[in-house]
């Protein structure tokens, strides 16, 4: 499947198909229950596919849901690894410009910071470690178009704590640009933290100098804080339901 390794999510979701030994997009849907019209829409790339429903593609046609979606396997990141410590033992930034440079020509990925979202509970929240996440390329590039030659302005960030937003469930990914540390756009999805508690919401800057989080306390409500009291980090791109 090496040559597919750029490819959309589609084209791995075709070749995937056809490896697990399905002539047909159509006889692939019904031997396996799903709705034609459903499946064709994701085998086309007309429709994103939910992380819920590539993981089931992922198990009918034997491979990997990371690899499905074009996120590299943690357990299957061997070349990852291999330059894990030029990432983060040498401080030179144009080593690791370059590191990351050559890593996308030469495998279609780049390496992101990987943390978690509970490191920034506290007085004194950081992104903590040195863990790495490896990300297909085209992905990064749909994303955030334009911004592929800057991955280290990126962060993954597991959930593995609750926020108030009941849109990002417990053990999702989140990739979050910290080139954007503030409020560029009404109504981007920024990751914040107030009172020692980090969140995800959608945000809009008052002429009072507030700042409304809608969702911070549930998808339909909000709640509005001085602006001097809430910490930005960046904009969340992905909340690790689809891509």
């Amino acid at each position: 499947m090496s040559d597919v390794a750029n490819g959309r999510p589609s084209d791995r979701l075709r070749t995937a198909r056809e490896g697990a030994g399905y002539d047909s997009a159509a006889g692939a849907a019904r031997a396996q229950g799903w709705a034609p019209g459903a499946y064709r829409h994701h085998e086309n790339g007309t429709r994103n596919i939910p992380i819920k429903v590539a993981e089931e593609y992922a198990q009918a046609f034997g491979v990997s849901t990371g690899w499905l979606l074009g996120l590299a396997d943690r357990d299957q990141r061997s070349y990852a690894e291999e330059i894990q410590s030029a990432l983060y033992t040498d401080q030179e930034a144009i080593l690791v410009r370059e590191t990351n440079a050559k890593t996308a020509r030469e495998y279609g990925i780049v390496i992101l910071h990987y943390s978690r979202l509970s490191a920034l509970q506290g007085d004194n929240p950081s992104f903590e470690g040195n863990d790495t996440f490896a990300l297909d390329i085209s992905v990064l590039e749909r994303l955030a178009p334009g911004r592929s030659e800057t991955p280290l302005t990126f962060i993954a960030l597991h959930a593995d704590i609750k926020v108030g937003s009941t849109r990002i469930e417990e053990g999702a990914i989140l990739l979050v640009d910290r080139a954007s540390p503030s409020i560029r756009r009404q109504g981007a999805m920024m990751l914040y933290t107030y009172a020692g508690l980090p969140g995800v919401s959608t945000m809009y800057r008052h002429p009072d100098d507030t700042i409304e989080l809608i969702g911070a306390a549930g998808d339909f409500e909000s709640v509005r804080v001085p602006k001097k009291d809430v910490r930005l980090w960046g904009q969340v791109i992905w909340i690790g339901q689809q891509v």
